[in-house]
């Protein structure tokens, strides 16, 4: 793992997540996880280029073997993996396992200075209640067709969305939308009202315009909502 962390420079977007290693021999940390194809083996919680999926760094899961310094798996793994990146302003995805707010808010200050894509679990803390039980009542649901809500939350460089029942963190720097709104198209008109979840202050916007995608006709297409 050394030598392909020295022999690759990463690009700007970088992927972290599980693989399950074939392996049914005697081990002392083999899982046991049904709903992948190989069922037995070692798990394997790894770091890849986007673009390219190449393998940056890989560690294995020891179970309960795993010295995680008092910290959560998924943000020991997270941290951890990411290490030949810290201070180098590049974004990861990660899915809810790796991800949470408080993760998040961290991983943009010193001496990680790292971005966001990734999912929430539906029971973080963080979540306003409005989001929560906030359904998409806007056409019918189709497996070709997918919705993005007009309705998200941000505060500071964080935005939570959510698209049917899955919640998706975005972040990214102050340095980069003070240089997107200088350039930028004048923005519609939005709507604004303060939620307050258990200790987090979120700022509610609902934009008139939905987006839909066709798998069909392979093209996005916006319309307008009545608000």
């Amino acid at each position: 793992m050394v030598q392909c962390r020295q022999n690759y420079v990463p690009g700007t977007n970088v992927t972290i997540d599980e693989q399950l290693l074939a392996f049914r021999e005697w081990c002392k940390f083999r899982m046991y996880i049904p709903n992948k194809p190989a069922m037995y083996g070692v798990k394997l919680e790894m770091m890849c280029d986007r673009g390219t999926r190449y393998m940056l760094d890989c560690m294995p899961y020891l179970g309960q073997g795993t010295n995680t310094v008092g910290l959560p798996l998924g943000e020991y793994f997270g941290k951890k993996l990411t290490r030949s990146i810290h201070g180098t302003n590049r974004n990861f995805n990660m899915n809810n396992w790796f991800n949470s707010v408080p993760i998040a808010k961290q991983l943009l200050r010193q001496p990680y200075k790292l971005t966001i894509l990734g999912t929430l679990q539906s029971n973080e803390r963080e979540i306003p209640n409005e989001l929560k039980n906030h359904r998409i009542n806007n056409g019918t649901r189709r497996v070709n067709t997918c919705i993005m809500d007009p309705l998200h939350f941000f505060r500071t460089n964080l935005n939570l969305r959510k698209w049917f029942t899955c919640f998706l963190l975005v972040m990214r720097r102050p340095q980069s939308i003070q240089k997107q709104k200088s350039h930028a198209k004048p923005r519609q008109k939005v709507r604004r009202r303060d939620v307050s979840s258990q200790d987090t202050q979120w700022v509610r916007m609902r934009t008139g315009n939905t987006i839909r995608y066709s798998a069909k006709r392979r093209h996005w297409r916006r319309t307008k909502l009545k608000l």
